[in-house]
């Protein structure tokens, strides 16, 4: 007969390659690219999985679901967001940590590097309840920037770590996993028992005999704290004083404007994981709200956002990105295109270019001659989309290109 040991450890395998094979919906990887032969580029149109698949890990997770509770409160479809993450709640009162023992990928990776270890004790104090409640107010007030310790979308960005849109800002939280695999091999299980936010929310909503206002009381310190580090982190640094003029970043399509954005995206970079292009990046920019720190947005300078794709559009757990067929997707503005005079060629007059306006594929940019005969590309904003298509292609290569793409305040539908 078998063991409970042996079936649990066959249970979390399961669910273990499960999710790592969920991490290769949409486009193949990068890596598996890479990997194989020369002359194969007709594997980039492999697709394997669907694509919507890719977020089945973040979109369980109830720390994301408190994130977004408010953001979407008056939203009809909330039910369809909130449903997933409502189950695994429930297992969490009824089974407590059978989820965490049984199912959590991030937990099997953990607790098998734990096998041998030098059970030392770096860390003796639990803080998981204090980033939990970090999480929970700071994603309240709108400045979500705490779940890059959510374990489950942690996972997700693991297949970033193996891209080629990798970025200084995605390492940061992509880093968490490794690290933590590295402590565990001192003190077991360093993350699960003493870090992990959802772990915390785990034995906070287990039943027992004990009231949730006791189990309030009980919290109180961890309260005031996440209380200390959400508020007054909202207030100084959602407006960066180093910031200059303020501007808006080009959001994937169906994003629509970057407070809900914002307030609604959990990080767990299920876009860029799908994105078949790489336009999608993550970084921090020193001239932005620090509400945007490690937020995907679109670079045109990487890649560009295809006509023919609405990925990313699919996969988006918490609503942050709202799902565009693909004839709303090829009507959504999500920026708009300029030329910069001092660059361009054709406003110098140096030679006859027309690439952008070749390029454009929604006839966005005109040709308006000079008196010399040159042609200079004019970018007219009631039809641009900001697909960076332009940008893309500029032959210009000094110190940037000649025309770049520019977030707008909100999206929007052209007819």
């Amino acid at each position: 007969m078998i063991s409970r040991r042996t079936s649990r450890w066959v249970v979390k395998v399961f669910f273990l390659l499960l999710s790592v094979t969920l991490l290769m919906a949409g486009p193949l990887p990068e890596w598996i690219l890479r990997a194989a032969q020369p002359g194969k580029g007709f594997l980039k149109e492999v697709i394997l999985i669907p694509v919507w698949m890719v977020k089945w890990m973040p979109a369980i997770s109830p720390l994301s679901f408190l994130s977004s509770l408010e953001a979407h409160k008056g939203d009809r479809l909330i039910f369809l967001w909130i449903f997933p993450a409502l189950m695994l709640l429930l297992i969490f009162v009824h089974k407590g940590r059978f989820f965490c023992r049984w199912i959590c990928p991030l937990g099997t990776i953990y607790e098998t590097t734990c096998l041998k270890n030098m059970k030392t004790h770096l860390l003796k104090k639990r803080i998981s309840g204090y980033l939990f409640w970090g999480i929970v107010f700071s994603s309240a007030v709108g400045f979500p920037i705490f779940l890059i310790f959510d374990p489950l979308s942690t996972f997700t960005r693991v297949n970033l770590l193996l891209e080629g849109s990798v970025t200084l800002a995605s390492i940061v939280p992509g880093l968490i996993l490794p690290i933590f695999i590295l402590l565990g091999l001192f003190q077991p299980m360093i993350w699960c028992a003493k870090i992990c936010p959802l772990g915390h929310m785990v034995d906070f909503f287990m039943r027992s005999d004990e009231k949730y206002t006791q189990k309030f009381k009980h919290d109180r310190r961890e309260i005031v704290t996440g209380i200390i580090l959400a508020i007054p982190a909202f207030f100084l640094l959602r407006k960066n004083p180093f910031a200059g003029k303020e501007t808006y970043p080009v959001l994937p399509p169906g994003a629509g404007d970057k407070e809900t954005f914002s307030a609604l995206c959990s990080r767990c970079y299920a876009c860029v994981n799908v994105c078949p292009t790489r336009i999608l990046t993550v970084d921090f920019p020193k001239d932005c709200d620090m509400g945007r720190w490690f937020e995907p947005e679109m670079n045109a300078y990487k890649g560009t956002c295809q006509e023919s794709c609405n990925n990313c559009t699919q996969v988006c757990p918490t609503g942050a990105i709202r799902k565009l067929s693909f004839e709303d997707k090829h009507k959504t503005q999500i920026g708009i295109a300029e030329v910069l005079k001092e660059k361009c060629i054709g406003w110098l007059e140096k030679d006859h270019c027309v690439v952008c306006i070749e390029f454009c594929p929604y006839k966005a940019i005109d040709d308006k001659a000079s008196e010399s005969g040159y042609p200079r590309p004019v970018v007219n904003p009631e039809i641009c989309r900001g697909c960076g298509i332009c940008q893309n292609a500029c032959p210009v290569r000094d110190n940037g290109r000649a025309i770049v793409v520019g977030g707008i305040s909100k999206q929007k539908l052209l007819t």
